[in-house]
């Protein structure tokens, strides 16, 4: 038998290994630091909290999507998948709960990840009891990030439409992720697929060490996101919307839902 032949096992940990590992987490530790820290903009923060407040002593909420989010024991946390901050897991489109059962809702960046988004906007409108509140953000200038896919964008206009729609009562939209943020994210992702053009390898300390340096220019949203037209290249919007008394649209539901059977088809 050739030496060539034979693995020694030293018992010594594999360094590269290690090393690799210890890599990916530093860059995902600065990517989550500055390029995906837009959940704690101010305006965000702002507009959920007031949506918190309107809870009464025995109300319960719903956080679909919830992620690693938390906004307290009142707040159930739905995902797709199980996690230490999950309570229930549960597809959107099917929510596992029963009419009327919560009084506020909150999406963070989930819808657009919802192949038949239309079908979880009535199932929130399902859950919803009468005067109950719906927080949902969705991003607009913002790139595709799979987890595990990702099928939508919305502007203003386009948000409005698709909650009043399916039988909300819109009471507030806003600029959840302004336009600083939105050139930012995608300037980033430019300069990490440039550079990776001739290397593949390059995109993703590329793009780690690119958020990190031009992490400042999101910090222009303080003073852009008020502007007239912030609108046009924001990051993402916000609405706060209300379940009232005999407000589902059923016309609009069923249009909603005949615009996706060419999908269901496939």
């Amino acid at each position: 038998m050739k030496n060539s032949d034979v693995t020694m096992s030293t018992g010594k940990p594999d360094i590269k290994a290690k090393d690799k590992l210890a890599y990916k987490k530093i860059v995902s530790w600065i990517i989550g630091k500055t390029y995906t820290s837009h959940n704690k903009s101010r305006p965000i923060l702002k507009a959920i909290s007031s949506c918190l407040k309107g809870l009464k002593n025995n109300d319960i909420g719903l956080n679909i999507g919830a992620g690693g989010t938390n906004y307290g024991h009142a707040i159930i946390n739905l995902d797709l998948r199980a996690g230490k901050n999950i309570d229930v897991c549960g597809d959107a489109q099917t929510l596992p709960f029963k009419n009327g059962t919560f009084a506020l809702i909150i999406s963070q960046e989930t819808l657009e990840h919802i192949r038949y988004h239309y079908k979880a906007i009535t199932e929130m409108w399902r859950v919803l009891i009468e005067g109950g509140t719906l927080y949902c953000q969705i991003p607009f200038i913002i790139g595709f990030h799979s987890r595990p896919n990702d099928f939508w964008r919305f502007t203003k206009e386009g948000i409005h439409e698709l909650f009043c729609n399916c039988g909300f009562k819109c009471t507030e939209i806003g600029i959840a992720v302004g336009p600083a943020m939105g050139f930012y994210r995608i300037t980033v992702e430019f300069i990490a697929i440039l550079c990776s053009r001739m290397f593949s390898f390059l995109y993703l300390p590329v793009k780690g060490l690119t958020a990190l340096i031009l992490y400042p220019i999101t910090f222009l949203d303080f003073f852009l996101i008020k502007a007239e037209q912030a609108e046009r290249i924001a990051g993402g919007f916000y609405i706060i919307a209300t379940k009232t008394e005999g407000s589902q649209n059923l016309a609009g539901i069923a249009q909603a839902l005949d615009s996706e059977k060419p999908l269901l088809a496939k």
